[in-house]
C-alpha cells in the first residue's frame, strides 16, 4: 500500500480487516460490481457461480508452482482472463499464485484413496467434483466458517491455500511468494501440526483423477473454457518443457 501511494499521490487506501465490512467471500464479486467494495485480494474461484470460466484458477495440478504461474503472466491466457473479468465489471491488477494443501484432523492425506469417507470442503465446484469421485463427502461453506467447522467436527479436512491456515498479515506479503511455503510450514509445525509432502506418485495419482473429472468437466462449460484449458497446457509445455520437466520442477532433488 505504501508503495502504491508513493507512486500515485492521489491514491489512498482504507483497509477493512477481519471481515469488518460483513461481506462474505461469495458476495465479493457483487460488492465490486456495485462499488460497495473497490478492491479485494480475491481468488477468482470465488466468482465461479457467476463466471464459470474462472474455475480455471482452481483446477487441481493445473498451475503446479510459481514458475508455471509466471509463465502465464502476459500470455494469451492472461489476456483472455482479463477480458472475461472486465466483461463482468472487475479488473485483475496482479497475478498471484497461492500455494496450499490438505489439512486434516485425524488422518494423513496422501493419494485420492486417503480421503474416502472424510467430510471435506474445497471452495470450488470442480474441485469438489474430484473429491466426491475420490469418495469424500463434500460440504460447501465460505472460508470464514472453516475454523468453527473443523472445531465442531462438521469438517474432517479441507483443501485450501496456506494463507487460510494462518492469519493473513504483512509478514506474508513481505516474505514474497517463494518464501510463503517455508513460513507456513514453520508456523504449522510450531503449533504441533504434522506435515507430509506428497510423493511424485501421490501427485500424479491426484493429477490423473483431476484430468478425468474436473479438467474434463471444465472443457464442457463452453468453447472458450475448452480453449483456455488447452492454451494453458500449450503455454506450460512451451515455456517449461515436457510433462516430466514440469513434474521435476515441483519436486527438484527431493525423493520421488
Amino acid at each position: 500500500m505504501q508503495e502504491a501511494e508513493a507512486r500515485a499521490k492521489a491514491l489512498k487506501f482504507r483497509i477493512y480487516p477481519n471481515s469488518s465490512l460483513n461481506i462474505k467471500p461469495g458476495e465479493l464479486l457483487n460488492a465490486m460490481q456495485n462499488s460497495t467494495l473497490e478492491m479485494a485480494v480475491y481468488p477468482l474461484v470465488y466468482a465461479v457461480g457467476k463466471v464459470r470460466e474462472f474455475s480455471l484458477a482452481g483446477l487441481r495440478g493445473f498451475v503446479p508452482n510459481l514458475e508455471a504461474a509466471q509463465a502465464l503472466k502476459g500470455s494469451e491466457i492472461y489476456t483472455t482472463l482479463q477480458s472475461i473479468a472486465e466483461a463482468n465489471g472487475i479488473r485483475i491488477l496482479t497475478w498471484w499464485w497461492a500455494p496450499g494443501g490438505f489439512l486434516a484432523k485425524n488422518r494423513e492425506i496422501s493419494d485420492p484413496k486417503s480421503v474416502q469417507g472424510l467430510k471435506m470442503r474445497a471452495a470450488e465446484p470442480l474441485f469438489e467434483l474430484m473429491l466426491k469421485d475420490a469418495g469424500a463427502s463434500v460440504t460447501n461453506m465460505p472460508s470464514t466458517e472453516i475454523y468453527a467447522a473443523m472445531q465442531s467436527g462438521s469438517l474432517d479436512a479441507i483443501l485450501t491455500t496456506y494463507q487460510t491456515f494462518v492469519s493473513l498479515s504483512d509478514l506474508y506479503f513481505d516474505a514474497g511468494q517463494r518464501d510463503v511455503e517455508r513460513r507456513m510450514v514453520t508456523t504449522l509445525r510450531s503449533a504441533g501440526v504434522s506435515i507430509r509432502r506428497m510423493t511424485n506418485e501421490d501427485h500424479l495419482t491426484w493429477l490423473q483423477l483431476a484430468q478425468r473429472t474436473a479438467w474434463l468437466e471444465y472443457t464442457k462449460i463452453n468453447p472458450r473454457a475448452q480453449e483456455l484449458l488447452l492454451t494453458t497446457i500449450r503455454t506450460h509445455l512451451e515455456k517449461l518443457g515436457s510433462k516430466d520437466d514440469v513434474v521435476d520442477s515441483i519436486y527438484g532433488d527431493q525423493p520421488k
